[in-house]
C-alpha cells in the first residue's frame, strides 16, 4: 500500500504520525506532571499542618483541636474525648490519598504522638474538582488538535 503513495504523500503521512506522537506524549506530561505536583504540594500542606499543631500541643496540651473548611484535626487519646469520625477509626499509620467521605474528598495523615495518634484530614474535594476539570480540557485540547492534524 505505500507503494503506491507518492513521495509527498508518504513524507505528508509521516509528519502526521510523529505529530500525532509527540503531541500524546505531550499530552501525557502533563497530565502526570500536574498529579505529580498536586501530590507533592497536598503532602507538604498536610505535613506543615500536621508539625505547627504539633507544636502548639506541645506549648499547650489542651489546644482545642482546628476544624476549618478544608482541615480538620483528631486526637485519638486517653484524656481527648471526642469521638473519632468513623470512616477514620481503621485507618493505620501513614498518608492516605483520596479517602472518600461522601460527599468529601479527603488525604489523611495519621500519626502517633506521644502514645497517642493524630489524624490530620485535609478536604481535597475542591482540588479533585479542578482537576478532573483540568484532564477535561487536556483531552478535549488533545482530540481538537488531533481532529485539526487530520483535516
Amino acid at each position: 500500500m505505500l507503494k503506491s503513495l507518492s513521495l509527498h504523500k508518504k513524507i505528508l503521512l509521516s509528519n502526521l504520525l510523529a505529530s500525532f506522537l509527540f503531541l500524546s506524549i505531550l499530552t501525557l506530561i502533563i497530565y502526570y506532571s500536574n498529579e505529580h505536583l498536586e501530590s507533592q504540594l497536598l503532602d507538604i500542606q498536610v505535613s506543615s499542618e500536621l508539625e505547627n499543631f504539633k507544636q502548639k500541643l506541645n506549648q499547650s496540651p489542651n489546644i482545642k483541636l482546628p476544624r476549618t473548611a478544608h482541615l480538620s484535626i483528631y486526637l485519638n487519646s486517653r484524656k481527648n474525648t471526642d469521638p473519632l469520625p468513623e470512616f477514620i477509626r481503621t485507618l493505620s499509620i501513614g498518608v492516605h490519598h483520596e479517602v472518600r467521605n461522601a460527599p468529601n474528598l479527603y488525604q489523611i495523615t495519621v500519626e502517633p504522638y506521644n502514645n497517642d495518634i493524630i489524624y490530620v484530614l485535609y478536604d481535597i474535594s475542591d482540588i479533585e474538582s479542578a482537576d478532573n476539570l483540568l484532564g477535561l480540557i487536556i483531552v478535549s485540547s488533545w482530540v481538537l488538535l488531533f481532529f485539526m492534524m487530520v483535516v
